[in-house]
């Protein structure tokens, strides 16, 4: 492995380790405490819940950005250059981010 590829993957598992450690405060978060009303502009006058939707979506967003930067280059599984993985040809990706956008609806409502 170069030296910039493991620069790379401490700075990614600096990033999952974060990410994991917000994950854990917000399982403890209780029910009520989502419910209440929350005056940060990205909840739009509603509650805890509502941000960390609209946070999920925000993020959402910049992985879309990501993969469309990523079929510019042509560097996306199916362009010859990597091989499409056996849960993808499965459908297994398409069922999940369809699961996904369900579950977040029910949150919304």
């Amino acid at each position: 492995m170069s030296e910039r590829n493991g620069a790379v993957r401490a700075m990614i598992r600096q990033l999952q380790d974060a990410f994991n450690q917000t994950l854990d405060a917000l399982y403890d978060l209780p029910e009520g405490y989502l419910q209440q009303p929350c005056g940060h502009s990205c909840a739009r006058g509603g509650s805890a819940r509502d941000l960390l939707v609209h946070n999920v979506f925000h993020e959402k967003q910049h992985t879309g950005q990501v993969w469309n930067i990523r079929d510019e280059l042509r560097l996306l599984q199916g362009w010859g250059n990597a091989t499409s993985c056996a849960c993808c040809r499965a459908g297994a990706t398409r069922d999940w981010i369809r699961s996904l956008s369900t579950t977040t609806s029910r949150v919304r409502s």
